[in-house]
């Protein structure tokens, strides 16, 4: 099921500068995951599209904006059949080297701040679950493409029992089957945490819930509505009927007696909040089913340990509100200020 697209003026991501100062690229265009999974070596962009584990459409979007900020090349192969060829540009090598720094530095400060101990216990209860899934899934919860906030993209492809199993999916998004051996160990705590909540994300879409970042906007409206300038971060509701979330009828825009307007969700949303809760623990169900009780128990406990220690907010985002905003990318705007 395809989200609510971002309204036409859509945040700026934290890690990026603002929009009024882009006379040179931002810092983290390239980044967040993207980094460190383009190998320096030339890559088909076939082939980068099963390197990073996402659709060809968010594949070539996000090609479109590296290229724009001279990240990469991208030029015909010269190989029959087989497309572009992607290549770092000097700029994008540095920006690859810098990655493993960035990411030791966000694991120190992680350690740092829910303690060495929470953090390893997590790390392990993530391996231990990760590495028994099917399919290979991205190193940052990146969607379908720019217009489409689902990871997989709906169902046009049916869903396959496997093993690996498979679930449904748009025609640009492909599965990759999980190789033999280690496939965790090497890998930052970020990539892992990722592949995770990517996975329960991708399961709860197959079972008809809109994609888990709408949901967890939705949810940040009361009943009793609030002012149209304070309502969440991508909401973007705007009383003319046209954004996005108000055409797909999860909100409404009304004056109250004083004519101020506000925002409200409709009854599809309160239906889609109703459901959220039972079919998080439905899918919670069916994991312990099929990664063991003892696996998906102990990710709940370690989670469980470390929320606490998060300080504020109080109520943590339930996903990455990750989305392309134009001349940035895919960015990330969960730290944005949230009701």
């Amino acid at each position: 099921m395809s989200p609510p697209p971002p309204s036409s003026s859509p945040p700026n991501a934290t890690t990026s500068p603002p929009a009024r100062a882009t006379a040179t690229a931002p810092e983290r265009a390239v980044p967040n995951g993207w980094a460190g999974s383009q190998a320096p070596e030339p890559i088909l962009q076939r082939d980068l599209v099963r390197e990073v584990r996402l659709s060809r459409r968010a594949v070539q979007a996000w090609l479109g904006g590296a290229k724009a900020w001279g990240y990469v090349e991208v030029a015909p192969s010269g190989i029959p059949r087989a497309g572009n060829v992607v290549q770092l540009t000097d700029k994008g090598r540095a920006a690859h080297e810098e990655w493993a720094a960035v990411e030791s530095a966000a694991s120190k400060a992680w350690h740092k701040r829910v303690g060495t101990a929470a953090a390893k216990e997590l790390r392990a209860a993530l391996e231990d679950l990760v590495a028994r899934f099917g399919l290979e899934l991205p190193h940052y919860p990146v969607g379908y493409g720019s217009a489409d906030w689902s990871i997989t993209g709906g169902n046009s492809r049916p869903a396959k029992p496997g093993p690996p199993r498979t679930p449904p999916h748009g025609a640009d998004w492909s599965p990759v089957v999980r190789g033999e051996g280690d496939t965790v160990s090497h890998l930052p705590d970020s990539a892992l945490l990722s592949q995770a909540l990517t996975w329960f994300s991708i399961d709860s879409e197959s079972v008809g819930s809109y994609p888990q970042v709408v949901i967890d906007i939705l949810r940040r409206i009361p009943a009793a509505g609030v002012p149209l300038k304070e309502q969440p971060p991508l909401a973007g509701a705007t009383g003319d009927g046209k954004s996005g979330f108000e055409r797909h009828g999860v909100l409404k825009v009304k004056a109250d007696k004083s004519g101020a307007k506000r925002v409200h969700i409709t009854p599809l949303a309160q239906r889609l909040l109703d459901a959220y809760e039972p079919g998080a623990a439905e899918i919670e169900r069916r994991w312990r089913e099929e990664y063991g009780a003892a696996v998906v128990d102990r990710l709940r406990s370690a989670l469980e340990a470390v929320v606490p220690k998060l300080g504020p907010p109080s109520d943590p985002p339930h996903h990455l509100w990750v989305v392309w905003q134009g001349g940035f990318g895919f960015v990330e705007a969960t730290q944005q200020k949230r009701p």
